[in-house]
């Protein structure tokens, strides 16, 4: 039977390659996550846990020209991530590296 992903706040949500929907990481009330879990009509499935560094605030959407997901910035707290990265045979790879930038406290 399918699981359900672990809650979260802040994760970033996308529909996903062969009508499925993908979330990826988040904060779980401790700590930031990296992990991503795919909703098919069985239910959830995890992914993988590797990719991208932790994060929440990132944003995700679906190339449906490629059949691919992606997967832009977020922070860990610290941290601004201006990176992109795109799920392929689900596997996070990196298209655009840039360095991080430290967070300036916004009161957020």
């Amino acid at each position: 039977a399918a699981g359900s992903p672990p809650g979260r706040y802040n994760a970033a949500m996308s529909s996903g390659p062969s009508r499925s929907v993908l979330r990826f990481g988040g904060w779980d009330g401790r700590r930031r996550r990296r992990d991503t879990w795919t909703l098919l009509a069985a239910g959830w499935r995890p992914v993988t846990e590797s990719g991208p560094a932790p994060r929440n605030h990132s944003a995700m959407a679906v190339d449906a020209r490629r059949d691919r997901v992606v997967l832009v910035g977020g922070h860990d707290g610290d941290t601004v991530f201006g990176d992109v990265w795109e799920l392929a045979e689900r596997r996070w790879v990196p298209v655009l590296r840039v360095r991080p930038q430290r967070r300036v406290d916004n009161g957020h």
